[in-house]
């Protein structure tokens, strides 16, 4: 009786320290572990890591990067109507919204549409989707 008591016991401690180290796992993001400083946007059904490379006069470089396996999937400069009024280099994030293989979409909205950014100039594009 005595035995079997301390065994459970034993178990019981056991469990409790495997909970503990289990809960204190820091979550890495993919970006993260591929050492770049994206940001993802996108929806429930997915989205992507968008890298700000460089904003030069009205273009904007992005880098966008497969959401699951960080693919790289287009290098190119973008343009956008306006819009760049809103794209700092300190808040792009906060406006960008997803991308559907052609345009950047963004949550800002002018003349009742939600504006986009254009691609203009591609360096590196990998067929997907």
């Amino acid at each position: 009786m005595l035995r079997l008591r301390k065994n459970k016991y034993i178990q019981l401690i056991c469990c409790v320290i495997f909970f503990c180290v289990s809960c204190q796992q820091k979550t890495v993001t993919p970006a993260k572990m591929m050492n770049i400083k994206a940001h993802w946007a996108g929806g429930i059904d997915g989205g992507h890591w968008f890298e700000l490379v460089k904003i030069k006069g009205d273009t904007i470089r992005f880098r966008i990067y497969n959401d699951y396996t960080l693919e790289k999937i287009v290098d190119a400069d973008f343009v956008g109507d306006g819009c760049l009024d809103y794209l700092k280099k300190e808040n792009w994030s906060d406006y960008i919204s997803g991308y559907d293989g052609i345009n950047i979409h963004l949550i800002v909205v002018k003349n009742y549409k939600n504006l986009k950014l254009y691609k203009l100039k591609t360096y590196y594009e990998d067929c997907y989707e």
